[in-house]
C-alpha cells in the first residue's frame, strides 16, 4: 500500500502499488505454519528499487549519503489458538467475534494508527556498509 500524503490531508491510499522489481528475502528459524512446534524468530530483507521510489517521491533523485527518511513497517497478528492441529483465531469471550488483531509497528506509534509520519521511525542512508550494535539516539 503506498499513501499520497497522511490521510488527515487528503491523502490517497493505492492499494494497487507494487514495486517492480522489488527484492526480498525472507528467513525463517523453525518451521512454518507447523503448529505443532515453537519457532524462534523470522527475518525479511527489501532492496526498493529506486526508480519505483522517484515517481512518488518529493526529492527527483536517490537520497544521497546521510540523508534521512521517515518510514514504517507493520504487522498485523492474530491471537491464535490450535484446535484439531491447525491454527484458528481466538474469540472473544462470551462472544462469537474474533478478537482485535494486534499490530506491531518498527516505530512506536503512541496511537492506533500507521497513518501518522511525524511517529515514524528514521532511516539514514549511508554509502559506507556498516554493522554496527544498535545506538540510541
Amino acid at each position: 500500500m503506498f499513501f499520497t500524503k497522511p490521510f488527515r490531508d487528503s491523502g490517497l491510499a493505492i492499494n494497487s502499488f507494487d514495486f517492480k522489481g522489488l527484492k526480498r528475502g525472507v528467513r525463517i528459524f523453525g518451521t512454518l505454519n507447523n503448529p505443532s512446534d515453537r519457532d524462534e524468530k523470522w527475518t525479511i530483507e527489501l532492496a526498493i528499487p529506486w526508480n519505483e521510489m522517484a515517481e512518488k517521491a518529493i526529492l527527483k533523485g536517490p537520497p544521497k549519503d546521510k540523508d534521512s527518511w521517515k518510514i514504517n513497517f507493520l504487522r498485523v497478528q492474530w491471537d491464535r489458538d490450535i484446535k484439531n492441529g491447525k491454527y484458528v483465531k481466538q474469540k472473544e469471550p462470551q462472544k462469537d467475534t474474533e478478537k482485535p488483531a494486534n499490530n506491531w509497528a518498527w516505530s512506536q506509534q503512541g496511537s492506533l494508527t500507521m497513518h501518522q509520519p511525524e511517529t515514524w521511525g528514521i532511516i539514514v542512508f549511508n554509502k559506507k556498509q556498516t554493522r554496527n550494535k544498535y545506538q540510541p539516539w
